[in-house]
C-alpha cells in the first residue's frame, strides 16, 4: 500500500558536462535552506564530497538541527 504522506517528485531537466546535481532530505530542504545550498554551490571547488559536508555543517551551525540530514551531490560527466 502507498503511504499517503509520501510525495514523489519526478523532474526532467538537461544537464551539461560538469554540472552538479544536489539532492537533499527534508532535514535540509524542509528548513528552506535553499540559500545555504546555493551559497555552498557557488563557493564550491567542485569536490562533491566537500560540498555535501559544507551544506550539512552550515545547517548545523546556523539552525536547530532536529531532523536527520542527507545530501547527495552528483557531477554530470559525458564519459
Amino acid at each position: 500500500t502507498q503511504n499517503p504522506a509520501r510525495r514523489e517528485a519526478i523532474r526532467r531537466f538537461r544537464v551539461s558536462d560538469g554540472d552538479i546535481i544536489v539532492m537533499c532530505s527534508d532535514g535540509i530542504a524542509g528548513k528552506r535552506e535553499d540559500r545555504r545550498v546555493r551559497s555552498a554551490l557557488e563557493a564550491s571547488s567542485g569536490d562533491t564530497k566537500e560540498l555535501c559536508r559544507e551544506i550539512i555543517e552550515s545547517v548545523i551551525r546556523e539552525t536547530e538541527a532536529d531532523d536527520d540530514m542527507t545530501v547527495i551531490a552528483i557531477r554530470a560527466s559525458e564519459e
